[in-house]
């Protein structure tokens, strides 16, 4: 997400377990995002404040842009600030006629992670992912009926590629891709939407501010429409965030999906995820934050297909007239 950069939509439900990971939580969950990193596209600095060009729609008011714009950098920001994070997770999904439920526990210490979680769809076999990082390096389990993969990714060699080279958004997209967490999701959203709505609503547990975003003209334009305008069916049209007024932290998150039926423009959610149980700043045990490979199931090292396209995106966009080529932001 950088959010949804995907072309196409997978063949059966086994990669939709990867689908959803990099559409909603999973870019907190990063271990079968590889399948898409050679399609990773966001463009944009998180300060560009051009409203998404929508057929049918009002061009959104600049400063509710501003306003909301601001408050997700907010939101952003204080999950630096927390020394820990562990919450909950419940996740749906529903592309087509491909539905699943997802239901795990996340824990987030600084550059430390841990996201396990179990898959369970309404037909087929049911699978879980394990994702853990101790900062330096991070670990992929994921096991689907009698099969797994593990995969090894050297956060590290990603830093120090990104940190060196004079690159695009698209390379520090690619990085997020590569280290994943929280604070990844709410930076691909930054960069690759434009909020332009914002209200507050109280429910039981207190006040919720909803931002809405659409995503930037550029990328949208990444993939072809229908002659009603609309998105292919494996890319939603927007996101709303449900942020908790007294924590600033986003409980909820739901990407949208705009769809014509009977001659009747419809919004139906695609993938929604809910945090709850959330603790801040718990102490952490350390050995959550190491990968333990009980069966010896031999690892796959994926970090240079991370550098690769890292290059590839630097390269490709050095090549467009009017590009110029700057040091990321750390």
């Amino acid at each position: 997400m950088y959010l949804w950069q995907i072309r196409h939509i997978p063949n059966s439900w086994r990669n939709l377990i990867s689908f959803s990971t990099l559409l909603g939580l999973s870019l907190m969950s990063t271990g079968v995002a590889v399948v898409w990193v050679s399609s990773a596209q966001g463009q944009g600095d998180s300060s560009q404040t051009t409203p998404p060009k929508t057929p049918g729609t009002k061009t959104p008011d600049p400063a509710k842009i501003k306003a909301a714009t601001d408050f997700m950098k907010r939101v952003h920001d204080g999950l630096y600030d927390r020394s820990s994070i562990r919450a909950d997770i419940e996740q749906t999904v529903s592309i087509g006629a491909q539905k699943f439920q997802v239901t795990g526990q996340y824990v987030n210490a600084g550059q430390r992670l841990r996201l396990e979680y179990t898959i369970q769809p309404d037909q087929g076999v049911s699978g879980s992912l394990l994702e853990v990082s101790n900062g330096k390096e991070l670990w992929s389990q994921m096991k689907v009926g009698e099969t797994k993969r593990v995969t090894h990714r050297d956060i590290e060699q990603i830093k120090a590629a990104v940190t060196s080279t004079k690159s695009v958004p698209d390379v520090v997209l690619t990085a997020e891709l590569g280290l994943g967490g929280l604070t990844a999701l709410m930076a691909s959203l930054e960069r690759t939407m434009v909020f332009d709505a914002m209200k507050e609503e109280s429910v039981d547990e207190g006040g919720r501010t909803i931002v809405q975003g659409r995503w930037k003209p550029e990328v949208a334009k990444r993939w072809p429409t229908s002659k009603d305008g609309l998105l292919p069916v494996y890319v939603p049209d927007m996101a709303r965030i449900w942020v908790d007024t007294k924590t600033m932290f986003p409980v909820r998150i739901v990407y949208i999906k705009r769809a014509i039926e009977k001659d009747k423009k419809v919004y139906r959610p695609m993938v929604s995820l809910r945090f709850s149980n959330v603790q801040f700043d718990a102490p952490v045990n350390d050995q959550e934050f190491e990968f333990v490979n009980t069966d010896k199931t031999v690892p796959e090292d994926i970090t240079r297909q991370f550098l690769d396209r890292m290059k590839q995106s630097a390269g490709e966009d050095a090549a467009k007239p009017g590009t110029e080529l700057t040091t990321p932001k750390k």
